[in-house]
This record gives C-alpha cells, structure tokens and sequence, in this order.
C-alpha cells in the first residue's frame, strides 16, 4: 500500500473577491485606501466603519504525492526539475508522472528527493519508497471577513503551518457537506490534529466557488480560477473525486497534509 501525502503552500498571497458570480483577482495588490474604498459605500469617509460586505477568498497551491510517507517538507532554491517519468499506478484518474531527483541519502532507510510544486523545488524526506506520481491543484480557501478585517484574531479560520502533517481521513457522507445541494453525497476529507478548536471542523471538500467554503480548503484543478455555478459535475467536485479515489485505492482512505509556511 502506498502513502498518500498533500502538501499546501498559500505563497505569494494571491487573493480575490467573489462578487457578481465571477472571481476578481487581483485585490492584493491595493494600497490601504483603496482596499477600504472596496468595503465602503460611494461618499463614505475611510475613517467611518466599513459598511460593504465583500466575500475574500485566497488562492493557494495543493501537491499530491503517490508513494512514501513523507515525514518533512521544504522550499528549496533553483530551477525546478521537470525531466523522467515515474511509473504509472492505476488509480481512477491520470496523474501527472516524473522521477524525482535523489538528492541526498538521509538517516538509515530515508532519503531526500525533490520534485517541482508551484515553479519551484521541494524537498521531501520520505522512508526511502519511490514516489511513484504527482499531481498539482489549485486551491480557494475564504479569507478577509466580509467586511474586510484580518490579524488580530479577525479572518475566517485556516489550517495552521506547521512542520509536523496533519492526518486525513476519507469521510464520506459528511451532513454538513450534503448541504451543498439537494442529493449531494457529503464526500470530503477530514484534516485531523488541529491544535485549535476552530480547526478541528476543517475539512478538504468541493466548493464551486469560494462562498461554498468557511474555514475548509477546496482543490480544483491547477490553474482553474473561475467561479462555478453549484451543479454537479463542476470541476471543484471531480478534483475532490480524484484526490478520494487515489486516497482509497492506494491509501487505505488515509493520508496526510502538510500546511507550508505563510
């Protein structure tokens, strides 16, 4: 049985606003004043209590890797590598396969290797398995409150950074998650070990758009910035399918997340 591991950077801050059923990207590069022009009624002094509701989303990136268990990750420098093919294992869905480059011998039965996450190199301890394949994904995840606020304890809860992974655990069925739409199955993915109490409700679960998602993280696939209406079938829902799939075929239903530094 192979491991199962999902690795999640939120670098750079890329944020947007979900307004009018499209995503505006973007938003993170306003000045202060016009960041609370966005949360405040034409005419409103910037010094009054914002009065506009807004939903904040954040972009991030989301690897999966099919083979060891990995027990650290990390940035490093130089160019990303992009060459060989691993072997291919028979999931549900086609990953994206490449051999990752050996770097070093680690501790007895570990090696390092790294592979290319988000136009850059990471770097993997694992127990020495191959890693047999590796898949991208985009990631939305909410963020400013709805009038704007952020730090200080304000901001809609996200899983923590932290160099020790979270467990995940296939949850399907979950009653909060059925609540997307009439006859939706609840699938999703429970995030395990949150030291925080708000933390310890997040899932990973599909959301055609960042209005379906407080405090849990929705993959898509890479580079998939648009905002979908709630049917089935929205791509959202196939990337959690895909990610599911693998976990329960070569997983065991289980895997585990690491959360990279902000």
């Amino acid at each position: 049985m192979a491991a199962v591991t999902l690795v999640l950077t939120r670098v750079p801050i890329d944020e947007f606003i979900f307004t009018g059923g499209k995503n505006v990207d973007d938003v993170d590069d306003l000045t202060p004043d016009e960041r609370a022009k966005l949360y405040r009624k034409k005419g409103t002094a910037l010094t009054d209590a914002p009065d506009v509701k807004r939903t904040s989303g954040r972009w991030g990136t989301m690897l999966l890797v099919v083979g060891p268990v990995v027990s650290t990750v990390r940035f490093v420098g130089g160019a990303a590598p992009t060459t060989g093919l691993a072997s291919v294992i028979d999931t549900a869905a086609t990953l994206v396969q490449m051999a990752p480059t050996v770097l070093s011998a680690a501790a007895a039965g570990k090696r390092v290797q790294v592979v290319p996450f988000a136009n850059r190199r990471l770097e993997l301890t694992t127990d020495g398995a191959p890693i047999a394949a590796t898949k991208e994904f985009t990631t939305i995840e909410r963020y400013r409150t709805n009038l704007g606020e952020l730090g200080g304890g304000k901001g809609y809860v996200q899983m923590a950074p932290r160099s020790v992974p979270y467990p995940l655990k296939v949850e399907p069925g979950n009653r909060v998650v059925k609540t997307l739409r009439d006859g939706h199955d609840g699938l999703c993915i429970r995030v395990l070990g949150g030291e925080r109490k708000a933390e310890k409700g997040i899932l990973i679960h599909e959301a055609p758009n960042v209005g379906w998602v407080i405090g849990c993280i929705s993959p898509r696939p890479k580079g998939d910035r648009a905002a979908y209406p709630n049917r089935e079938g929205n791509p959202s829902q196939k990337a959690v399918q895909e990610i599911v799939a693998i976990m329960n075929r070569t997983g065991g239903g289980k895997g585990s997340l690491f959360v990279l530094p902000n």
